[in-house]
């Protein structure tokens, strides 16, 4: 699933890109403060490593002996997926006023998973509401924290 949006975002990026470079040009606060997309390149490898990081964490937390620490670890990469829905790509479809790269896979692939295991997380009691409202706000900070990660 993350490696299927990684993928479309790579492949539509370049197309994108200058246009949302164009946008952002345009509103002086966003341009004096230097917040221009990043490269292509950079953008790839940040791909690479949203890609690779969260399927080893993933890999661990769902093999072996079960445990409540591994069902938080999975519960915050999901909500780090649900908040990436429409913190930058509905807003970037808003703003191109169409598609953005990641848009389809955002809405058809990773809105519709998480909501299904929040809800059956709940059900089969394998998470308390909340341990999931904790995962809501640190899957938040984990989406706003992983791209400063890669300006180091």
């Amino acid at each position: 699933m993350i490696a299927l949006h990684n993928a479309e975002e790579g492949i539509t990026a370049g197309k994108y890109l200058p246009r949302v470079r164009e946008i952002i040009e345009q509103v002086p606060a966003l341009r004096e403060r230097g917040l221009l997309p990043p490269s292509l390149p950079r953008l790839y490898l940040a791909l690479i490593i949203v890609t690779l990081v969260p399927a080893l964490v993933l890999g661990w937390a769902t093999t072996g002996r079960d445990s409540g620490v591994k069902r938080e670890v999975v519960a915050v990469i999901a909500a780090a997926l649900l908040w990436n829905v429409f913190l930058p790509h509905v807003s970037a479809m808003i703003m191109l006023r169409g598609y953005a790269p990641g848009g389809l896979t955002a809405l058809v692939v990773n809105l519709p998973f998480c909501l299904y295991l929040f809800r059956r997380s709940l059900i089969e009691q394998m998470l308390t509401r909340t341990q999931l409202r904790l995962a809501l706000i640190l899957g938040l900070f984990l989406l706003v924290i992983a791209p400063l990660l890669l300006l180091v």
